[in-house]
């Protein structure tokens, strides 16, 4: 999108801004048409730098920027990782890092007791043309068994887009590869939002305050305590 926008400045906009600059420089200056030409379209490279410089960085300070400007950012947040019939959540981030211009992943897995079973964090993520799909190598340890064990893998997922930015998807889909052993997980996912935390911990609580284990652990537990009782479905919020 950046790419673009600053396509259209210069082709568009810059022509417009150098016209506007010289009348300007002509008004309030009385050094002659040429210098004033030449004056005019100084100005108007320096303004429509800045403008892009701008362009180029708001992206990287702002998560709404993104969201109206990048694809990606479809996938930026807080999220349920979800196995069907199996006695397993993982909390995981999928946050963007300006130093890069790239997204992280980092997660933990649970079951109903709150025992950690699984931790990971991405080395490299990808994303398909028009960020339709995203996926990360991985590394991580599993605990199922004692000693913990080193596992490494790639994973690939989806988001349901509800057709505008304006609203950002909140369910989706994707698979787990453990590398070196035949295992492939399938899994959902559901977007925790403030409203979905409060609606499962029965508190208020800011997704900053997720990166507290200790919370992500207790959301896990009252996720699988609700999907019991088929409380736990994908819920726009």
């Amino acid at each position: 999108m950046g790419k673009r926008v600053r396509q259209l400045l210069s082709a568009a906009i810059a022509p417009v801004l150098t016209v506007v600059c010289t009348w300007l420089v002509a008004d309030w200056l009385d050094v002659g048409a040429d210098l004033e030409k030449a004056l005019g379209a100084t100005a108007a490279g320096v303004l429509l730098f800045i403008a892009i410089e701008l362009i180029d960085d708001l992206p990287k300070r702002s998560s709404r920027w993104r969201r109206w400007t990048d694809p990606r950012a479809a996938y930026e947040g807080w999220w349920l990782q979800i196995h069907e019939g199996v006695d397993r959540v993982a909390v995981f981030s999928f946050l963007y890092s300006p130093e890069g211009d790239t997204y992280r992943a980092v997660g933990q897995a649970f079951d109903s007791r709150g025992e950690l079973l699984a931790e990971w964090r991405s080395t490299r993520v990808f994303f398909s043309t028009g960020a339709l799909s995203a996926s990360y190598l991985w590394e991580g340890k599993t605990f199922e068994a004692r000693p913990s064990v080193a596992r490494k893998g790639t994973t690939s997922w989806s988001v349901q887009r509800p057709g505008s930015r304006r609203v950002l998807p909140v369910s989706g889909r994707g698979e787990v590869l453990h590398l070196n052993q035949d295992r492939t997980l399938d899994f959902r996912v559901q977007r925790l939002t403030e409203q979905r935390v409060r609606e499962l911990l029965g508190r208020p609580l800011t997704l900053d305050a997720l990166v507290d284990h200790e919370l992500q652990r207790e959301l896990a537990v009252a996720y699988l305590e609700s999907s019991t009782t088929g409380a736990a479905g994908d819920r726009p919020t």
